[in-house]
């Protein structure tokens, strides 16, 4: 349908599949696919994909590792322990459902009482390490 489309035949179309067989990649491509990604993928896959259907070259900012490894506060579940358990049920359904923007409210909401606390959860969510912060608003 998009090829049909006006100016449908410069759409660059990338498939996204959770398994590809050769076969299956013959036929997708065949189906007016340029390329194919398979799942799990990372980020960096797709944005190389895009890269090369589009001719482009994207700029990375250089992270400072410094400033990350300030923000990599090691929290521990005494010091989640002393939080208001509405907020850490908050924080454990956000978490639950990966709801990255809910998170950090609950975690603004948790700065006025545990600001060191706060800030190394905050760092999980900005480094989306949600696996490492549902274990520790588990325990």
């Amino acid at each position: 349908k998009i090829r049909s489309l006006p100016g449908g035949e410069a759409v660059k179309i990338v498939a996204i599949t959770a398994s590809v067989f050769k076969e299956e990649k013959v036929n997708i491509l065949a189906a007016g696919c340029e390329d194919v990604v398979q799942k799990p993928f990372k980020a960096h896959e797709i944005f190389n994909t895009r890269a090369l259907l589009l001719d482009i070259t994207y700029l990375y900012e250089e992270k400072d590792e410094g400033a990350i490894q300030k923000k990599g506060i090691k929290l521990t579940p005494e010091m989640m322990a002393g939080l208001p358990v509405e907020l850490l049920q908050d924080l454990r359904e956000a978490v639950l459902v990966l709801n990255r923007e809910v998170a950090l409210e609950v975690i603004s909401r948790m700065a006025e009482q545990a600001p060191e606390v706060a800030e190394g959860l905050q760092a999980l969510v900005d480094n989306y390490q949600m696996v490492e912060l549902q274990a520790l608003v588990e325990e």
